[in-house]
This record gives C-alpha cells, structure tokens and sequence, in this order.
C-alpha cells in the first residue's frame, strides 16, 4: 500500500494547490474522472453520495481560524498494489471502509498539546476513487498512455482544522506533531488487519518509500509485520534512495533540492545505524526508529554520537550491549541500565496504581488515559512537580475547581481558566430613572426657563436615554439638550 501526502509545493503544484478554496483540486478530480468517462463521486465515513459542490462546501467551510497565507485543507492519495486490490476483489465498499480506516490512523498520529488523541470523528474530509492512470512519458512509455493492469487509486482531501476548528492540523510540519512514516506504516497494517494477509506475487518497487514485503515464497503470505517493523523499514528505504548519489537530489539547474535541516540530520544517523548495525549480529541489530528516539532526546548531542559510536566500536569486538538504547539516552553500562529499567518499571506500575484509583473520583467522561499519564510522567521524569499536579487533580475532582484540560496541566502546570463574559454594568434608562428622585431643574440664565416648558415627544424620549444615563454614572459625555445647540456652551 503506497500512502502519499502531496505538498503542493513539489507535487501537482497547480491541480492540488491549498492556500485557497478547493474548488481547485475537486475541478481537477471531477475532470480526470470525466476522462475515463466517469462521474466523480465523493465520500467520508458517513456518505457515499456526495457531490463535487457538497465537497467544495465541507472543505471550505472548516477554515475558521487560519490566516490568509495559510493552507486550507491538504491532499493524500492512497495506491493499492495489484496484489492488493486483488485480495479484496476489487470490491469498492472494501476500499471506501479501508479509507476511512487510514483516516482514523491519520488522526491519531498527530500529537496535541493537551495530550488528548484525535479520531476520524474529529476531521472533515472527503475522498473519490479513479480507476486509470496514464504514464507521463519518463518512464519509456508515450505521454498520456493508460498504464497497464488494475491502476485503482484514491484521492483524499482532508481539512486543515479540526471538525471543532480549534486545531490546525498539518501532517508536513514537524515529525514531534505528525509523524508520517509512522502513518504510513500504521496504515499499511491496518490492511492487513482488516483484511489479512495479502499473497505476495512479487515485490512491487516501483514506489519510493514502499516497505520491505519479507516474503515467505514467492506464491505464499507473508508474514505481518508490526508498526514498528514497517516504520522502520519505511525509513531505511527513504535513507537508501537518499543516500544513492549525490546527483540524485541534484536539480537540473545544478542546484541542490531545498532540504530541512532535520531531514539532513536523520539521513545522516540513518546512515551511521546502518554502519553499526554491520557490525552486529541480526538479533542484536538496533531499530532505526527506536535510535531516532533517542538522538531526539538527546537533541542529537555529541554525547550521543559517542555513545552510537561506542556501540560500533565495541559490536566489532563481540562485546555486545544489552539495553542499548537506555544506553544512548542515558550513557548507563549494562547493569546500571538493568537496575534502571527495573526501577522505571516499579514507578510504571505505582503510577498506574495511583491513575486507577484517582478514576474512581472522576466522571466517566473525565477519567484519565493511563498511557497519556505514563507517556507525560515519562517526559517530566517523574518529578515531583508531576505528582503534584495529579494530586491536585484528584483533590479538586467534582468541585468548582475542577481541571478542565489535565493533560495539558500535568505537561505545564498551567490551569485552563475560561474567558469571562463581560457583564452589562451599564443601567438602562429605565432603571437609572426610578432609582434617581425627579428633582425640578435649576436655571442659571434668564429665558431658559421659557425653554423647559417644551413638552417631551418621541425625540425628547430618545434623547433622555443618554441625559438619564449621564446622570446615573455621573459621567459627563455628550447628552441632548432640549435648548438646542444654539444654547450649549
């Protein structure tokens, strides 16, 4: 299953651009499926009918919140292999299902500040299948020349905001708040557990990034692999295609294709994991993913890059080390590592303890996520500050007090507190005139006795609104004055 995300910066820049309406990329759809002499048709997890119009409507609707520069909704496509497609019989519900399955692991991937998951509940998005593609003419076939076999395909547009539009949710920014090989390896998965284990006739390594298929025989299943094991096969693949030549991610300009920073860095450890792991034997060989983590938390210091290189230096020597990652984290031997893990496993189960019975106190609606807890603990390293703030979440439990967003509190200590209303200090007309006595006006000049003799009318009415309020506040802004302007001073 090959899972693409378009950046429109790179891919289909014209046909998929997302800084605006998406009128833009559904003309592009409906237009290709008008090609192959098809009707577009659009669907989410709860329809299956919903026009071009409806989907322009659904995306363009859900942009609250986000500035003019900023993209509106982003584009995915989902490939299915041919042995894939053939596994499900090409059977169209079997896809629509499969779609809003890679979408509930789309959502879950994200990582909120409050710590709270997303589900495919929370995102508006809208997908339509096409049955042919057409070859470009780099790849030894005329231009515009269907491809041969079944080439099923989805085309997916999912929102930039959540369904609450309270969330901006881009899966190209950061790898900390969307992690994409991990979906894409997610996603892979979840075929096979929908709908088991797809017979493999061969290996399909058209796609950049397609995972190893690990085959048992050449007509048999393959054996499953874990998320884990996909992810990290995902990334040693980029790594490889990355890594084949300089002039590969050469332009034809000369110049070098733009790269972040990060992509760089990860390339590189890749790379120097693969040397590692030459010197160790298979069942010893480090995870890719699992290294990553750990040069993330290290912030990719050179104490890091020692302690990698150590592990190569003495995987040379048969002198292998047990908890090789704690080690990298933490630069622990072997039996410190031991002693540590064994003690983080001890606080694991105490504060799995403590969420259970703090669940107790808490509404059904309000009880915490024990592996949200035990991720956070982890990142503040069971401090003192932490446990503080889980108790006071079970002090202040069903009271007035109550934590609205604990997960963000046990990240920050900062309390949500809700905006307050502004409340209407100011008396109407009415009121400020029954709590004031009617007191007779006094007069300063001649003659202006003869102008309050005037009888009030719907104006004078009107006009006394601000004269009362005046009064009331004991303000002195601008109030009507029966004499005119002609009197006013």
């Amino acid at each position: 299953m090959y899972i693409k995300i378009i950046n429109p910066a790179t891919n289909g820049k014209n046909a998929y651009s997302n800084r605006g309406s998406a009128r833009q990329a559904t003309n592009y759809l409906e237009g290709e499926a008008k090609k192959q002499g098809e009707k577009a048709v659009f669907f989410n997890a709860n329809r299956d009918d919903i026009s071009g119009d409806e989907a322009v409507q659904l995306i363009d609707s859900n942009r609250k919140g986000l500035r003019k520069d900023d993209a509106k909704f982003y584009s995915l496509v989902i490939s299915p292999s041919a042995q894939e497609l053939e596994h499900i019989g090409h059977d169209p519900q079997k896809l629509q299902a499969y779609t809003a399955r890679v979408m509930q692991e789309y959502a879950a991937t994200f990582v909120t500040k409050s710590g709270q998951p997303l589900t495919e509940k929370d995102l508006v998005w809208v997908a339509t299948r096409h049955d042919e593609r057409k070859h470009r003419g780099h790849d030894g076939a005329p231009s515009g020349q269907p491809k041969e076999g079944p080439q099923t395909h989805l085309h997916l547009m999912v929102s930039a905001r959540d369904a609450q539009q309270k969330l901006t949710l881009n899966p190209l920014g950061s790898a900390a708040r969307f992690n994409r090989v991990s979906f894409m390896a997610k996603a892979n998965v979840a075929f096979e557990e929908q709908f088991g284990p797809v017979k493999q006739a061969g290996r399909r390594g058209q796609e950049a990034g397609q995972p190893d298929e690990q085959e048992a025989g050449t007509a048999g299943r393959r054996r499953t692999q874990t998320a884990e094991e996909m992810a990290d096969s995902i990334g040693r693949r980029a790594a490889a295609n990355e890594g084949q030549s300089a002039s590969s991610a050469t332009n034809k300009g000369g110049s070098r294709s733009p790269r972040t920073g990060d992509d760089l860095r990860d390339k590189q450890l890749f790379n120097q994991v693969d040397r590692v792991n030459k010197t160790l034997p298979a069942d010893r060989q480090l995870v890719h993913n699992q290294v990553l983590e750990a040069a993330r938390k290290m912030d990719y210091s050179k104490a890091f890059y020692g302690r990698l290189g150590q592990l190569g230096k003495e995987g040379a020597k048969q002198n292998y080390h047990d908890y090789p990652y704690e080690f990298l984290r933490t630069g622990k031997d072997a039996k410190t590592a031991a002693s540590t893990i064994a003690e983080n496993q001890k606080r694991d189960n105490r504060l799995l303890e403590q969420v259970e019975r703090l669940n107790k106190k808490l509404p059904q609606q309000q009880q915490l996520a024990p592996n949200q807890v035990l991720e956070i603990a982890r990142e503040q390293e069971y401090s003192k500050a932490f446990y503080g703030r889980l108790n006071r979440i079970g002090r202040e439990a069903n009271t007035r007090k109550a934590v609205r967003e604990p997960y963000a509190f046990l990240r920050t200590g900062r309390v949500h507190k809700p905006e307050k209303e502004l409340r209407d200090e100011l008396p109407s007309a009415a009121a400020a005139t029954a709590r004031l006595p009617r007191v007779p006006p006094t007069y300063s000049r001649p003659g202006t006795r003869m102008a309050r003799t005037y009888q009030p009318s719907a104006a004078r009415n009107v006009a006394g609104v601000g004269q009362e309020l005046s009064r009331a506040l004991g303000t002195h802004g601008y109030t009507q004055d029966v004499r005119g302007d002609e009197d006013r001073e």
